[in-house]
């Protein structure tokens, strides 16, 4: 069984999840609360929901840089063997 390429993370759809999180947060708090907390509140949450996603992709990234460093030395050692 032929096992799949390692695929980069997408930093688009990320970005776009990150973003529509944050307007759905936002505008639920729109409806909550009302003058300056509401502002406060939405700027706020929008940092937090932006560093989870910064996250998010970090640790993506992470997973495929390891996964591709693990295959080049699976193929190192199986070229050595033969």
């Amino acid at each position: 069984m032929k096992q799949k390429e390692p695929q980069p993370p997408k930093a688009g759809v990320i970005f776009s999840a990150t973003v529509g999180v944050a307007i759905g947060v936002g505008a639920s708090i729109n409806q909550s609360m009302s003058g300056w907390q509401s502002t406060v509140a939405m700027i706020v949450s929008a940092i937090a929901i932006g560093l989870m996603g910064r996250l998010w992709y970090r640790q993506a990234d992470l997973r495929y840089r390891t996964v591709c460093m693990l295959s080049a030395e699976r193929n190192d050692a199986g070229d050595g063997a033969s």
